[in-house]
């Protein structure tokens, strides 16, 4: 019984040290987003309101990660936050900074058009191999990755890095 007891407790004391470090990982990632958020231009133009309502879902999903305890839902919370989040807040912004003005009749000037993002990690790169395996192959890769952002551009589409 006695050792049983020691084992556990040795393993409660190593799923609590995984929990803090996972929180701590998680944590920083979402302060990463917000950093990212914030170093846009557009942020700045945002009154302090606006400032609040985009920063304000990062801080509760930190908190609601600092009282979770299952690793995994750490680990999800933190990934939900660091790309769907971040991609949903980031348009948020440029919605809030270029509101669409609606097309008056007569007006010389079309209608804004609202600002996409895209994430770079959907950007579908057409290559031929399944792996990089020389200079050339590297040469090549980033002339379609360079294409496929071309286009995206030209689409008047912005890649969020």
């Amino acid at each position: 019984m006695q050792e049983a007891k020691a084992a556990l407790d040795l393993i409660k004391k190593e799923v609590t040290v995984q929990q803090k470090a996972e929180r701590e990982t998680a944590i920083e990632a979402i302060h990463n987003s917000i950093a990212k958020l914030k170093s846009f231009a557009d942020f700045t133009k945002l009154d302090v309101r606006q400032q609040e309502e985009i920063i304000t879902p990062f801080n509760t999903v930190i908190k609601e990660i600092e009282e979770e305890r299952f690793i995994g839902n750490i680990r999800t919370k933190a990934n939900n936050a660091s790309i769907d989040m971040y991609h949903k807040q980031l348009e948020l912004m440029m919605g809030l900074v270029n509101p669409p003005k609606p097309e008056e009749p007569g007006s010389p000037e079309p209608a804004k058009p609202k600002v996409v993002f895209v994430r770079k990690d959907s950007v579908k790169v057409k290559f031929s191999k399944p792996a990089l395996e020389s200079k050339q192959d590297v040469e090549d890769y980033l002339a379609a990755l360079r294409e496929q952002y071309f286009r995206i551009i030209d689409e008047d589409k912005r890649i969020s890095l």
